[in-house]
């Protein structure tokens, strides 16, 4: 029976067939509740479990994310610890190419002083070669006045004798000379050794 405005309505009563499909079909309809309810869940729990699976990459990628970060920052020191060798490499090669230069320079004018110091050398050679010779001409020529002044005269004696002093003091003086210039050339040989 149903109410509607105060007043009671009856209801024709329902055969039990009716009574039957309508149960039925609330039956059926709970079923299929039933059975989305349980889909709903079947649902939520296959979400439940791809989120918790995301959530476990997420974490796996987290990891591998920051284990690349720090062979990044690995890398990144290396590099920059590379690029400080490499400039004091660049710079401990600018100061030896600089010695090198240096060097070289002071040994084109080593070789420079060490041709000036041959040439030098030669000279005094040949300056001492040539007194050398007039030395052993003027001892022939002295040789001969000698002779001569043996079979000779009295005044040819006192001009020979007088030419022989002017002799002797000419070989000393060239001796003199010759020593000198030993002397200089066993220097100039000294200097060339050391340097």
């Amino acid at each position: 029976m149903t109410f509607s405005e105060g007043n009671y309505e009856e209801m024709e009563i329902m055969d039990e067939e009716e009574v039957e499909e309508r149960e039925d079909g609330l039956n059926v309809a709970e079923k299929t509740a039933a059975d989305n309810q349980e889909t709903i869940n079947q649902e939520i729990e296959s979400s439940c479990l791809r989120v918790e699976d995301l959530e476990g990459l997420l974490e796996v990628e987290k990891k591998s994310s920051a284990e690349l970060q720090k062979e990044l920052d690995v890398a990144r020191e290396r590099e920059e610890h590379t690029l400080v060798y490499s400039v004091e490499y660049a710079e401990e090669y600018e100061v030896l190419f600089s010695q090198y230069e240096d060097r070289l320079d002071d040994n084109v004018k080593l070789s420079l002083k060490l041709e000036e110091a041959k040439r030098q050398v030669e000279q005094k050679i040949a300056t001492i070669l040539s007194r050398d010779l007039a030395l052993n001409q003027l001892t022939n020529k002295l040789a001969w006045l000698k002779e001569k002044a043996a079979s000779g005269s009295r005044h040819e004696d006192e001009l020979v004798e007088y030419r022989i002093r002017a002799l002797n003091e000419e070989i000393s003086d060239m001796k003199c000379n010759v020593c000198t210039l030993n002397e200089q050339l066993l220097k100039k040989e000294i200097e060339l050794d050391t340097a």
